[in-house]
């Protein structure tokens, strides 16, 4: 068992502080290491997407006219072919051409029943009228056959 602590006792004093040793002897600094080999080059990433489209410019001014050329012709095509029924009417079965029966176009020629041929190139606007008997219905489509193809 401990015994009562008594209070009225002093504390003794601090012992002498000695000197510090002396510094131990610094080691030896070693050879920097050789730098190491380029790694390997990465996989190439995705492609990124498509920009937007760039503005559309203005339309560059006109070339100058070659005074060689030739100029083109002027000549103008008009007239009609037509359908005389004179009364007949004119039965015309899927995918067959219709006959005609007179023609006043300039420039072109005419079998005389279907056929045209235009003589000279160009651009040609076609327009075309079937006229039907009271209380008909057309049951075809017309068309017009270039070269074979419709």
């Amino acid at each position: 068992m401990t015994g009562a602590i008594d209070e009225s006792s002093e504390t003794g004093s601090t012992g002498v502080t000695r000197a510090t040793g002396a510094a131990g002897v610094t080691g030896e600094t070693e050879v920097t290491g050789g730098i190491g080999g380029t790694g390997l080059t990465g996989a190439t990433g995705a492609t990124g997407g498509s920009g937007p489209t760039g503005v559309t410019c203005a339309t560059g001014p006109t070339g100058p006219v070659d005074p060689a050329a030739p100029t083109g012709s002027t000549t103008l095509v008009g007239g009609s072919v037509i359908y005389v029924s004179n009364g007949t009417t004119q039965n015309v079965a899927s995918n067959s051409p219709v006959t005609f029966s007179s023609n006043t176009l300039q420039g072109v020629t005419f079998n005389g029943t279907t056929t045209l041929a235009i003589m000279t190139a160009g651009f040609y606007y076609f327009d075309w009228q079937i006229s039907l008997e009271n209380g008909q219905t057309a049951p075809n489509t017309f068309g017009i056959v270039v070269n074979g193809t419709l």
